[in-house]
């Protein structure tokens, strides 16, 4: 994608980082959103049972072993169809490598419809982080309005039971009070459920309409036009086929013309000796010539003399190899007329060759596989060690090096293990 990038200029380049960091900065709000979150319900969790540190490090291990696979093979498919969208477009600027007016705007053309698309990407993936934004901001607005509403109850509350300085001559009255609160808490809650009630109706009601309206425009404007459409591929397709079929009779060479003084002159027709003509006592023969080593007429006469000797050359060649079968065959059918009575010293010295010849040629290859199978053996105790450690403690063994809050694994692991410690004694203390 650089290389493409590169290809087609800056803009594309700086749209595409523009787009990273958009998209990388989208990513780790929503990580430390969800990390928040995550450190609440363990906050809220660990009051009643304290998860153990080795149960932790495995879950999270496993996820990170499963994201790390995913990531990988995404990685891998990314880098693939990049590599296979920039051989695509090597191969049209090879097409258009010419040095026409028409390649060159071809090019062009080319080249802006190839940043269309990459500005289009851009803007979609722009677009997608946006509405996830949207929704989260709608989430959190909601979330906001049902706490403030909350609030705003509490003190209404609040300010009902404190206006009440005497409470044991107006007892009655704050009851009364109380009880008004109350009705009144489940009138606005009635309000906010039959206010539900009618959104929920109301969406339904858009979501069936537009269904009916979906279903509508596929049956009247989608369906008849992919009929449409595979009806006039089919006819499109037919004229291909009846083209295909005329264009194995047309020559090639007779397409071919040349500029003479002005003129378009068919290739064919030219020669040094004016074969065309029929008026020339030597037409006839020229053409018989040509006929019988079948070359073209629009050949010089001076070409049929190499074409002659490579015509002896290849004759030469196929006569070499029709000996050379014809020996085989009588060399392969004089030795089976011989080993109709084979005698045993014989078979004994062919099989003792042979024997020769396979210790000749395959304990060379037994010894270098045997070598191989030791040096795969003792690589083999490098890799279990190091498969051993892994499974056993992973990570610390393995990312010992990484820090997080300016400690190590193992300094977490102790921190965990007094915090446990000190939560158990709390907890035993209480009870």
């Amino acid at each position: 994608m650089k290389k493409l990038q590169a290809s087609l200029g800056a803009e594309p380049a700086e749209t595409s980082c523009s787009v990273r960091q958009a998209t990388r900065s989208g990513h780790e709000t929503r990580g430390n959103t969800e990390e928040s979150k995550r450190a609440r319900s363990l906050d809220d969790d660990s009051l009643d049972v304290l998860p153990s540190f080795s149960c932790l490090i495995q879950e999270g291990w496993a996820q990170s072993v499963h994201v790390t696979s995913e990531l990988r093979s995404i990685q891998h498919q990314s880098e693939e169809l990049a590599a296979h969208l920039a051989y695509q477009i090597q191969e049209v600027h090879r097409m258009l490598s010419d040095d026409s007016e028409l390649s060159a705007a071809r090019r062009a053309a080319f080249d802006a419809e190839l940043r269309l698309v990459l500005l289009r990407g851009c803007r979609n993936a722009l677009f997608h982080e946006c509405q996830i934004l949207h929704a989260e901001a709608a989430h959190g607005k909601q979330e906001m309005k049902f706490l403030q509403q909350q609030q705003q109850n509490v003190q209404d509350l609040r300010l009902l039971l404190v206006s009440g300085p005497n409470w044991g001559t107006r007892g009655h009255r704050c009851e009364g009070i109380v009880t008004l609160t109350l009705v009144s808490l489940q009138e606005r809650n009635q309000k906010q459920i039959q206010v539900l009630i009618k959104g929920n109706s109301a969406f339904k009601a858009e979501l069936q309409r537009s269904g009916s309206e979906v279903q509508q425009f596929v049956q009247e404007q989608l369906i008849p036009r992919h009929q449409e459409l595979a009806h006039e591929s089919q006819r499109l397709k037919d004229f291909a086929m009846k083209d295909a079929e005329h264009f194995r009779t047309v020559s090639l060479h007779a397409l071919r013309t040349v500029s003479v003084e002005g003129n378009l002159v068919p290739a064919q027709d030219l020669s040094v000796n004016r074969l065309s003509d029929r008026l020339s006592p030597y037409s006839g023969i020229y053409e018989r010539i040509f006929s019988v080593i079948r070359l073209p007429l629009y050949k010089a006469p001076e070409m049929v003399l190499t074409h002659v000797a490579e015509m002896k050359r290849q004759q030469l060649f196929l006569r070499s190899l029709l000996y050379n079968r014809n020996q085989a065959v009588t060399r392969v059918q004089q030795q089976i007329c011989e080993s109709q009575d084979p005698d045993l010293d014989t078979l004994f010295e062919r099989l003792s060759a042979h024997y020769a010849h396979q210790v000749d040629h395959l304990v060379p290859k037994v010894e270098q596989l045997v070598q191989q199978c030791e040096k795969a053996q003792e690589y083999q105790k490098e890799v279990q060690a190091a498969v051993i450690d892994w499974w056993d403690q992973p990570a610390q063994y393995c990312l010992s090096w990484e820090q997080r809050g300016g400690q190590t694994l193992l300094q977490w692991r102790d921190r965990w293990t007094v915090a446990s410690a000190a939560v158990q004694r709390t907890s035993g203390t209480r009870t």
